[in-house]
């Protein structure tokens, strides 16, 4: 018992690593100032920083779920490794548990997770996410609308495609746990801070989760 939570702690803290704020910042960006890092460096510094910040970020959440899975440890140690990880990309305790939205790093641990257990339906979670992915990048110049929504559908249909096709109760909770981890980061970071903005509680609400951003184009803050 001990070693599973030592695996999954020390996922979690391989999650914290902050390379992609550390590739924002040499690059003349201010973390704290950027929406999406990831759409900032995209758009501000170039398309080649982006990917590799992207791609850093994807490595994440392999790594952990790739490692446990070669030591043949439970499933449930397996998936929510992915899962913890993604929780240190999202909370990281050297920001004052203010990290990234955890969309690619919980993203490379759906992919690995489905590839390792050979649970090739859930792919179908890669369609909104590649949809939202494509319009955010090529579209947007701000904070993205499209890409929230299509990662919020993507790691919903991860679980339920899990379930239906019939793999590991385990497997399937560690894909809950992911979804719910990006939930709770929607809406309530800074929730406090926005709330002060606007009275409007419900529609912030409404907004973080849907879009994880408080207030859209042309609403009032």
């Amino acid at each position: 018992m001990l070693v599973n939570i030592a695996w999954i702690a020390g996922s979690y803290l391989f999650g914290t690593i902050p390379f992609l704020a550390a590739l924002a910042r040499a690059s003349g960006l201010n973390p704290s100032q950027e929406e999406d890092l990831h759409i900032a460096l995209w758009h501000k510094v170039g398309k080649g920083r982006a990917l590799l910040g992207g791609a850093a970020d994807f490595i994440k959440g392999i790594i952990p779920v790739l490692v446990t899975f070669s030591f043949e440890l439970p499933v449930i140690v397996i998936a929510f490794s992915g899962a913890a990880a993604m929780a240190g990309q999202m909370w990281p305790p050297s920001r004052s548990g203010h990290g990234e939205r955890g969309n690619t790093t919980g993203g490379g641990a759906v992919i690995t997770l489905a590839l390792m257990f050979q649970a090739y339906f859930i792919f179908l979670a890669l369609i909104p996410a590649i949809a939202g992915v494509s319009l955010a990048l090529f579209r947007e110049t701000g904070p993205s609308k499209w890409l929230p929504v299509g990662a919020l559908i993507g790691f919903a249909v991860a679980p339920l495609a899990s379930w239906l096709s019939g793999q590991p109760g385990h497997l399937t909770l560690g894909l809950l746990v992911i979804l719910i981890l990006i939930v709770v980061r929607r809406v309530t970071a800074e929730l406090r801070s926005d709330l002060k903005k606007d009275s409007g509680t419900g529609r912030i609400l409404l907004n973080r989760f849907i879009f994880d951003q408080p207030f859209l184009e042309g609403e009032k803050k």
